[in-house]
């Protein structure tokens, strides 16, 4: 449900106008309950940690790639979108 949420809701805002964001927000007050809100809520204010170190996040890829930290850290640069494409292509060990 998460993935298709950003897939079909985050992803599509950078193609929109700043009154058509708003209408979306407003929409999505209408049509998601708390729990999804809340989350939401915290993504867009940058308030949601998890409390974990990007040190640590980039030591558990690579180990998963079977890759040094370094390369991990290299692939992990630049802009990305959260697809399942990216993430296969992310723990591809060559």
């Amino acid at each position: 449900a998460l993935g298709e949420f950003i897939t079909k809701e985050l992803l599509t805002l950078k193609n929109l106008s700043d009154e058509e964001k708003k209408l979306r927000f407003r929409s999505w007050w209408e049509s998601y309950d708390e729990t999804t809100l809340f989350l939401i809520h915290k993504c867009f204010s940058g308030a949601l940690r998890f409390g974990v170190s990007k040190n640590l996040i980039i030591q558990a890829l690579a180990k998963v790639a079977g890759v040094d930290k370094e390369t991990m850290s290299f692939r992990l640069m630049g802009d990305y979108i959260p697809t399942p494409q990216y993430y296969s292509n992310l723990l591809v060990p060559d």
